[in-house]
């Protein structure tokens, strides 16, 4: 893959070649020539409005800086990206995600997710999240901490925030996540993924259909790199008042691995 980084600094930003540079790579992504640019903020400054919305790796922060590191190589293509650093900050000790799809159509969804987070060094004060679809998402909430920015790169949107607090090792925090989907379910195909990216002990999906649309089939699968096989963690459905539901638990799930769940309206 092409690519391209530019270093941004408060005399980067001002430098007429820089831009002229950067300009001449973004018309390159845009007519599809797959030369990407990745942004990597090095010193505090105003980000240039033809960067905005691009997801870029934050060094300005020091306790942020193993999560800007691996951007960096999962920009690269490198996979076990965590393997290479030897570096995380949180673990998940237990999340349930719960998706609830609210109309026939697959036109909207609710997103709900409790999680219980753990420090793994002291100084962790910050967490990102990684959502995916074909559609939009919109009106992200945390709690407890606040939203610091929303990325949206290629159906991929990282969300960051903080804690509320700087947790010490080994502390505990329990929080909420939820977001609206929109026009994600639409297909007569439909899936959810989940790429743990931190070490996890217990994750939990449920996903919910409407009542008069239940699935016809599912599958569940897992991917590392290239190589796609069918999960070994299974899934069930049941109807939860009265709703068709699938409930897939995954426990000590690998960061590297992508999960997939997959239906047939």
């Amino acid at each position: 893959m092409g690519g391209r980084s530019v270093i941004l600094s408060p005399e980067s930003v001002k430098s007429e070649w820089v831009r002229r540079e950067v300009e001449i790579a973004l018309n390159q992504e845009i007519k599809g020539k797959r030369v990407k640019v990745l942004p990597i903020l090095f010193r505090k400054c105003d980000i240039p409005s033809f960067l905005l919305g691009k997801l870029y790796a934050d060094f300005t922060d020091p306790s942020n800086y193993f999560q800007a590191l691996r951007i960096i190589l999962m920009r690269l293509g490198i996979e076990s990206v965590d393997k290479i650093i030897k570096k995380y900050d949180i673990q998940i000790n237990y999340r349930i995600s719960e998706i609830f799809i609210e109309d026939i159509k697959g036109k909207k969804a609710i997103y709900r997710e409790l999680a219980r987070l753990q420090a793994l060094r002291d100084g962790a004060r910050t967490y990102v999240e990684t959502f995916q679809s074909d559609g939009r998402i919109d009106s992200f909430f945390v709690e407890p901490g606040e939203i610091e920015r929303i990325d949206n790169e290629e159906g991929f949107i990282y969300l960051y925030s903080n804690f509320g607090k700087i947790l010490k090792k080994s502390e505990e925090i329990e929080r909420k996540i939820e977001c609206i989907y929109h026009d994600t379910f639409i297909d007569e195909e439909g899936y959810w993924v989940r790429h743990p990216s931190d070490p996890a002990i217990h994750l939990k999906i449920m996903l919910y259909f409407p009542k008069l649309r239940p699935f016809k089939s599912f599958k569940v699968k897992e991917k590392f790199s290239r190589y796609e096989s069918v999960s070994r963690f299974k899934a069930i459905s049941k109807v939860i008042n009265e709703r068709p539901c699938i409930i897939w638990e995954l426990k000590h799930p690998d960061p590297d691995y992508r999960y997939k769940l997959e239906w047939i309206w």
